[in-house]
């Protein structure tokens, strides 16, 4: 919206007809301004990747490149290859399929290769991986307007995919999409059984159609090591999505691209690309103290949302994985004196964030009875005469709860009392079982 403020500047008085008159002719002309301003102008989507978390070490895959994949960010300092849109800045995410062959083929990403954000201002060092850009993006003319921040592509021993959110061109009158590139001066070639392959594109309301802005193999990529600006007129799509994608294949160190100032004049984000990082969990361990040498849970509270596993690290720093899982538990089969675990939610196209520790309590070992193993003889769980009574649902599969009054059919461990959990899977073809819902005793 476009607020205007009108003020009538002069001396002497004004009559009550000029001054209706006066106002009537401002306030038509406020109207038609605003009228005027809504319909041309549309807000600007775009990406220049200053507002990108950039790294300076490089980007290790730790997934097979034997296999097509999403990839996803790992801790700063790496490179990030995904981010998540913000207002009208686009998302995007990457994806490797495996294309190549022999040595360099095996590797994918997974030897480590600056793909992602950086800032090309950032000078090398023993301690990070700048040195191995093979660009000189701080000597090109001109250099990306959009800041010191760019999305570079290097080595991917594999075919990466690059997606940005769609935009939706409904309401646009005159839009139009620009993005600058650059390319290494080095020699690309086919080799690892493929060809060096770069092409940068518009898909058009999900696969439709394409927009070839371009595509390059082997020795006709433009390698001419300066910046190019892509542009496209996109009147003829106006009511229709369109979505850039950019695909990488190369082999060597030296091929290497970099990307900047994506901008479609007009347009809304369609598809946000929206990435939530997980919660921030909340531990807890059950039993609450357990005697040394004996099995106990750590329990998880919260929502992994667009990350994929829980991570259980063994130190503060993340470096030494002990086991992950999509569970909001783990179970260890041996308590020690002086273990800590620090467990956060990662994967997918979220951002690694703080580690949460927790300390197992061990219990005083004048309470614990020297070499007991755990078992149970079901005097522990409160034992009710009478019916157990179901209350879910018959016809699907689910797990008994407890309630007032009745039975225990499920029962935490402690130290060395064993815990049970039940179960009920309807087993009748007819659909007339009723299963526990009318009373038994169980």
């Amino acid at each position: 919206m476009i607020f205007c403020q009108i003020q009538i500047l002069g001396t002497g008085s004004l009559t009550q007809t000029h001054t209706m008159a006066n106002f009537y002719y401002y306030r038509t002309f406020l109207v038609l301004l605003l009228l005027f301003s809504g319909t041309i102008l549309m807000a600007q989507v775009s990406q220049n990747f200053e507002s990108s978390t950039p790294g300076t070490n490089w980007y290790i895959d730790l997934n097979s490149p034997a296999v097509t994949h999403d990839l996803v960010n790992n801790p700063s300092p790496q490179t990030m290859p995904n981010a998540t849109s913000m207002a009208n800045q686009l998302g995007y995410q990457a994806t490797f399929a495996p294309s190549r062959t022999g040595s360099s083929g095996d590797a994918g990403l997974t030897d480590g290769d600056l793909f992602g954000v950086v800032d090309f201002t950032v000078p090398a060092s023993s301690d990070n991986s700048m040195g191995s850009l093979s660009i000189n993006y701080t000597a090109e003319d001109p250099p990306p307007s959009g800041g010191s921040q760019i999305y570079t592509m290097e080595d991917s021993d594999g075919l990466v995919v690059l997606r940005f959110s769609r935009v939706s061109l409904a309401g646009t009158t005159n839009p139009a999409f620009s993005m600058d590139y650059i390319i290494n001066s080095s020699s690309f070639e086919n080799s690892d059984g493929a060809d060096d392959r770069i092409k940068i594109y518009l898909d058009v309301n999900s696969g439709e159609s394409e927009i070839v802005l371009l595509d390059a193999t082997n020795d006709m990529i433009p390698n001419t090591e300066t910046w190019v600006t892509l542009n496209q007129d996109l009147t003829a799509q106006i009511g229709n999505t369109v979505q850039l994608i950019i695909e990488f294949d190369t082999n060597a160190g030296t091929e290497e691209m970099g990307i900047d100032n994506i901008q479609f004049s007009q347009g809304e984000i369609d598809d946000a690309m929206v990435c939530v990082e997980a919660d921030v969990p909340v531990l807890s361990q059950n039993p609450a103290s357990v005697c040394t040498g004996l099995p106990y849970r750590i329990e998880i509270a919260g929502s992994l949302n667009s990350a994929t596993d829980w991570f259980i690290y063994s130190d503060a720093a993340g470096n030494n994985l002990l086991d992950s899982t999509t569970s909001n538990e783990i179970v260890f089969f041996d308590a020690l004196p002086g273990t800590s675990y620090y467990i956060r939610g990662e994967g997918g196209c979220t951002t690694p964030s703080e580690l949460v520790q927790i300390d197992v309590q061990i219990t005083d070992p004048s309470s614990c009875v020297p070499g007991a193993m755990p078992g149970t003889s079901f005097e522990e769980p409160l034992g009710i005469t009478g019916n157990y009574i179901d209350t879910g649902d018959p016809s699907i599969a689910h797990q008994l709860m407890n309630n007032p009054g009745q039975p225990t059919v499920d029962f935490p461990f402690t130290a060395t009392e064993l815990g049970f959990q039940s179960f009920f899977v309807p087993t009748r073809a007819d659909g007339s079982a009723v299963g526990l819902t009318d009373g038994d005793p169980f």
